[in-house]
């Protein structure tokens, strides 16, 4: 479990409950960056696009009359591949849910169908023992353009949409296409898939176009068994999740010890992209010491986390409330071209937990924190716990301070060492091995630190990072290192305070290149909030404006450490480009 002040692993769902009967009640492929995720390539959100080899069943109409008539077929018939079920909008809402147990299977090129004609459908579950639709070891389905509501996030304590699988034999089930959905009112999660049987759980999963809101524990969520140091394999495979919205599952003020509230989030899988995801105002009521966040993965491998927003995500804990996170054993994973601002946690995370699989190969690129960490001292992009090789490059940071009792850090890497989780236990955190610092903007206002670096950790590199400490401040040391407690209101280099570039870069040998003054951006700590993860070229404030002294003199990491730092910056703008490389997500 994650200690501290760090998010921990996601919480168990509950049980699922058993048969449901339903009454009606009234007439783009990803970026490529340094690892791989999984792009969009199946699904494409339309029924006139579904091949059809099955029969259209139209309810109301003369196969079903009522809608518990499809309840009813599922469990004693089964539907088969191709078939599809459709809602009459006109006709609703449909009191109830769905339930299709293992005699109802399709498959990737003849799913089953469930969704809407004459508009949008409403399923309107008043049970709070039971979810929307319940996918019980099965597969092949496509669900889509359809409105699914519960009895509230207060009451219920199910899911909307679920895919469940228990199988045993590591079996993964192929295929789900949920899309265009609008999910609210549940207990657990807004739309869940997963197992809970070794490695059993699924493949080819699409999440896209929907809305989750108002659940308690999460919008979204992937999930397997908690893994251990040894494993090897994952219980999900190839997952993409795209242009959804998840905000106001608020969490689980009861849950003590499992952190709810996020907005997206996929454990124990491999292959994942979460792309053009917009999450924000989550996990207010969250009272675990670890979690929860707006989006973030756990226990994954090859991840990639772009074009998200990420904002106003809260916990009612001394822990998290972030914007982005790799968490424990999570590997050869990237969050780039995403913004967050205004969390209480920080904005890009990569923590580790006791117990996970080893956590390593990870890349924070061209990225904009604005004003997060404004909570419990966390820093905008921070690194906590043991790992290794990390590399944090063109990344925009700006953070203002939150007042005297708070004292965020635009970086932080934490100190190795033992630390008492919120359950009272003390746990031996590692060190940190391995990372490279480099082409940053870390601006700070009003006394906010700029770095914070424990002693302890080893290979720990910055260069050609940007620094600039803006406005009336407390004392003006900054930069790197600190040896004592959190919230101090200094920022020390192996417990040493340094008041300049100068002073820390002749003391300690680091940031050769590194500069120290305004960077002259259009509009340092004015970026709005978008709303559309396909239009943040409408962030002006974090371009460079046109006298900016750090354009086109970063450094060249090609050349110097044999990264690939990709095609463009974070406003799609092809590097380098100008005569060289800037500094920063924005390189013009």
């Amino acid at each position: 479990m994650q200690i501290n002040r760090r998010s921990s692993r996601v919480l168990s769902l509950s049980l699922l409950t058993a048969a449901l009967l339903l009454t009606a009640c009234g007439g783009t492929t990803p970026t490529a960056g340094p690892t791989a995720g999984f792009a969009q390539t199946q699904g494409t959100g339309e029924l006139s696009q579904t091949a059809i080899t099955g029969t259209i069943y139209r309810v109301p109409g003369p196969q079903f009359t009522t809608a518990t008539d499809v309840t009813l077929y599922a469990i004693n018939t089964g539907f088969k591949p191709g078939d599809q079920i459709l809602f009459d909008a006109a006709q609703g809402p449909f009191e109830g849910f769905l339930y299709f147990p293992a005699n109802n299977k399709g498959t990737a090129t003849s799913p089953i169908t469930i969704g809407s004609f004459n508009g949008r459908a409403t399923l309107q579950v008043t049970d709070p023992n039971q979810s929307g639709i319940f996918l019980e070891n099965v597969a092949g389905y496509d669900i889509g353009n359809l409105n699914i509501v519960g009895p509230g996030a207060g009451v219920s304590q199910k899911d909307g949409v679920i895919a469940y699988n228990t199988l045993s034999g590591n079996v993964r089930l192929n295929f789900l296409n949920f899309h265009d959905l609008n999910v609210s009112g549940f207990g657990s999660g807004g739309i869940s898939v997963g197992g809970n049987n070794g490695f059993s759980g699924y493949t080819q999963v699409f999440i896209k176009d929907s809305i989750t809101h108002d659940n308690r524990k999460a919008g979204i969520q992937v999930f397997g068994p908690a893994a251990l140091p040894a494993d090897t394999d994952y219980a999900n495979r190839d997952i993409y999740i795209g242009n959804n919205k998840a905000y106001n599952n608020f969490g689980d003020a009861a849950s003590t010890t499992s952190n709810t509230g996020s907005g997206i989030l996929v454990g124990n899988a491999q292959r994942v992209t979460i792309e053009r995801n917009v999450a924000h105002d989550n996990g207010k009521f969250n009272t675990a010491v670890g979690g929860p966040i707006g989006i973030w993965v756990y226990d994954t491998d090859r991840a990639t986390i772009q074009f998200n927003e990420s904002y106003n995500n809260r916990t009612n804990s001394t822990a998290d409330g972030g914007g982005f996170d790799l968490d424990g054993g999570v590997t050869n994973s990237v969050m780039q071209y995403n913004y967050s601002h205004g969390n209480d946690g920080a904005g890009y995370l990569i923590a580790q937990y006791p117990g996970a699989r080893a956590l390593y190969r990870n890349t924070v690129r061209y990225n904009i924190s604005q004003n997060d960490a404004r909570k419990h001292g966390y820093g905008a992009i921070e690194l906590y716990g043991e790992m290794r090789d990390i590399d944090i490059y063109n990344n925009t940071v700006f953070m203002d301070a939150v007042g005297a009792a708070e004292v965020p850090s635009a970086l932080l890497i934490t100190r190795p060492g033992t630390f008492q989780s919120g359950d009272g236990q003390n746990y031996d955190i590692g060190p940190i091995s391995n990372v490279r610092v480099a082409n940053n903007i870390f601006y700070s206002r009003n006394g906010a630190r700029l770095l914070s670096v424990g002693g302890g950790n080893t290979g720990i590199v910055l260069r050609s990072n940007s620094y600039f400490a803006d406005g009336p401040s407390r004392p003006a040391s900054y930069f790197y290192g600190y040896g004592g407690n959190f919230g101090n209101g200094t920022n020390f280099y192996q417990g040493t305070a340094y008041a300049s570039l100068a002073a820390f870069r002749n003391a300690t040998g680091q940031e050769v290149g590194g500069v120290q003054g305004n960077p002259r951006l259009m509009n340092a700590g004015g970026g709005q909030t978008i709303g559309n993860a396909y239009q943040f070229q409408a962030l002006a404030a974090y371009q460079l404006q046109s006298t900016s002294p750090i354009r086109n003199n970063g450094l060249n990491l090609a050349s110097q450490f044999g990264i690939n730092a990709g095609a463009t910056d974070f406003y799609g703008v092809a590097i380098p480009a100008g005569s060289g490389f800037s500094r920063g997500a924005s390189d013009m």
